[in-house]
């Protein structure tokens, strides 16, 4: 299985939830350890793209930069939870590690529902299998070869109708 952080980086990481704190070779946790982290939590999103039936290692910030960006957010939030985990000892986590937390969670059951997956990925899928009408459905499945095949119909209201 492709397994992809989508960008994700221990100093993407510390600029983003650990501003004040410096990952290294003496801090707790170290740098190595927080690449460990990214990893784990890359797979665990990797494997959920996949199941979408979408490889992960193909999403990028030039072609998908809407999937690319939710799933980089998702894996910073999983790890930004782990890690600050690692920082309470795995003992009271504060409010911050909790709504880290929340985030995560939220991000995994998005895509664990099809149709939420689709807006949350909807670059990844490509303009087949994106669930949007991309042509005008005609009869007998023809396609109009001038302006005068086409006819639109205003709609008529009428007071009191159940729209």
């Amino acid at each position: 299985m492709p397994v992809s952080v989508f960008g994700a980086t221990a100093a993407l990481l510390q600029s983003d939830y650990f501003p004040h704190y410096t990952f290294g070779a003496t801090s707790h946790p170290t740098s190595t350890a927080v690449g460990t982290v990214l990893t784990r939590v890359g797979a665990i999103v990797s494997g959920r793209v996949q199941g979408l039936g979408l490889d992960p290692s193909a999403i990028d910030n030039t072609g998908e930069p809407i999937a690319y960006q939710f799933c980089q957010d998702l894996v910073l939030a999983g790890a930004a939870y782990r890690v600050g985990l690692a920082f309470t000892g795995r003992g009271m986590p504060g409010d911050v590690v909790d709504t880290w937390r929340r985030a995560f969670r939220d991000g995994l059951k998005d895509l664990s529902d099809a149709r939420t997956a689709r807006v949350v990925l909807v670059d990844a899928y490509g303009a087949a299998t994106a669930g949007r009408i991309r042509t005008h459905v005609q009869e007998a499945s023809t396609r109009p070869t001038a302006t005068s095949d086409i006819e639109i119909d205003d709609p008529e209201f009428v007071r009191d109708m159940d729209l």
